[in-house]
């Protein structure tokens, strides 16, 4: 019983979907490192908002609906995908390199605030607000004024703006484990 149930699961999640997109970033963060001769802030900051771009589609179900009608333990099973996710797409930035510490505070970071997307907007949207984020601190760059840190620390070097990765990290776990996906509006509506 409880293999077809986590088979249907991970059927549900997409999850050889996002697996192979995973392969993905992957190659893509591979190829860049190996034939870019100054990858800058295309590594550190591209390869993990790609990862965690792909991770809304498995953190949330075709149906999230059914999550709230079925009696299960539903933070127990979001907590084991999100440690599963967050495994997974750190091996897909594994060949980031020298810039593997960046890479992996972004894949922190940005993951929590897809997971906080997740929770406002859905599967299909979770990917805006990492994105948006990103972005925005890449329009500002690095090294700007210190109060603009909280927004730019997915483009600073190394291990700065760590603080505000674990941050956010922590708060969309605790979000996401306790909420789930946002339910989308009906098609039509």
């Amino acid at each position: 019983m409880t293999s077809r149930l986590l088979v249907l699961h991970l059927r549900g999640r997409q999850a050889g979907r996002v697996a192979c997109a995973l392969l993905g970033v992957a190659v893509a963060c591979w190829a860049l490192v190996v034939f870019v001769d100054d990858t800058g802030m295309l590594v550190p900051v591209l390869a993990p908002l790609a990862a965690v771009s792909v991770l809304g589609f498995a953190l949330g179900g075709a149906d999230p609906a059914l999550e709230r009608v079925t009696p299960q333990r539903w933070a127990r099973w979001r907590a084991a995908e999100l440690a599963v996710c967050a495994t997974v797409a750190a091996l897909a930035l594994l060949p980031a390199g020298e810039h593997l510490d960046a890479a992996l505070r972004n894949l922190a970071g940005l993951g929590g605030l897809a997971a906080i997307g997740l929770v406002a907007l859905g599967p299909r949207l979770a990917w805006l607000v990492p994105s948006a984020w990103a972005f925005a601190g890449a329009a500002v760059g690095p090294g700007a004024a210190a109060w603009l840190a909280p927004l730019t620390w997915p483009v600073e070097p190394g291990g700065s703006g760590l603080g505000y990765a674990a941050a956010l990290a922590a708060a969309g776990v605790l979000l996401h484990t306790r909420y789930g996906a946002a339910t989308p509006a009906p098609s039509g509506a």
